[in-house]
């Protein structure tokens, strides 16, 4: 199935879901569309020694959020991603003066292999010192931890991060890491992964309708191929630094925008693409999105 087929059946999935609760009053509403050429094709083969830049992916999330009480909230979201392929997540949260938790089942869904839905927990934990900093644990992953047969695969989320209030911007330093594991049709273990280590900086000021991130990143990226032959792994990497600007802006009393963009400027080959350079192509990240409260 080519990448284009999958990302309009993530949009119509998307869309359906949407759909589907978007009568309920109270909830907000929010869909989001991406656009990259910065990470390895999903159908990237042992043969192929390019480096991203050469074709643009694209896919969509949509996200549901039913407020219970002013500290308790439900959330359904369905996202697709070039690393951890196609997602539902279904998390309830509770947010208190000095700390908030977010937990629930998530479903991997249509990402191959015999079983329709792949089953796992997601958890993240947020502590608050109020005016000093903010603390996030996140982790997310499949409940079945064994490839067996070809088209197991496991999903695996992380995320650690620790911010610090000063005037007008809370600078954050950050580990976010994606992967996706699974068996091949040869019996091999394959990984697609991408980490992230970097510093976001949100600035803000009262009583404006807009909210600027800054983000800068050194972001690695790899798919390994796993040989069942000889039980080696030979890894397709590279590493790129980043910058990237978030801008979320009040457009209207229930409506709210929000663009971000992340482009390289530098990336480099690992692994078995060491030495390898990318400075011919504009490589970038781009997402566009819309948020409305009922």
């Amino acid at each position: 199935m080519t990448s284009t087929n999958r990302a309009l059946r993530c949009l119509v999935t998307g869309t359906m879901l949407l759909i589907a609760i978007a009568s309920t009053p109270g909830v907000d509403l929010e869909a989001r569309f991406r656009l990259s050429n910065l990470e390895f094709d999903r159908d990237r083969v042992l043969t192929d020694r390019s480096l991203p830049g050469d074709r643009l992916d694209w896919g969509v999330s949509a996200l549901v959020r039913q407020p219970l009480s002013d500290q308790l909230s439900v959330a359904f979201e369905y996202d697709t991603d070039q690393v951890l392929r196609n997602t539902v997540y279904a998390r309830l949260s509770y947010v208190d003066s000095f700390f908030s938790v977010a937990v629930g089942p998530f479903f991997g869904i249509l990402n191959g292999g015999g079983s329709f839905l792949k089953s796992g927990l997601s958890t993240t934990v947020t502590l608050f010192a109020p005016g000093i900093a903010i603390a996030t644990l996140r982790s997310d992953t499949s409940l079945s931890g064994r490839l067996v047969v070809p088209g197991d695969y496991i999903q695996e989320q992380s995320e650690l991060s620790l911010g610090f209030y000063v005037p007008n911007a809370i600078p954050t330093f950050y580990v976010r890491s994606r992967r996706f594991s699974y068996r091949a049709a040869d019996g091999g273990e394959n990984v697609d992964r991408l980490v992230a280590y970097g510093l976001e900086t949100r600035l803000f000021q009262k009583n404006t309708p807009y909210r600027i991130t800054i983000d800068f990143a050194y972001q690695s990226g790899a798919r390994v191929f796993g040989d069942p032959a000889t039980g080696t792994q030979i890894e397709h990497g590279f590493g790129a630094l980043a910058v990237g600007t978030a801008v979320s802006a009040d457009l209207f009393d229930r409506w709210s925008a929000h663009v971000d963009l992340q482009s390289a400027i530098f990336l480099f080959g690992t692994g078995e693409l060491l030495g390898a350079s990318r400075g011919d192509a504009f490589l970038f990240r781009l997402t566009t999105g819309v948020a409305f409260s009922l």
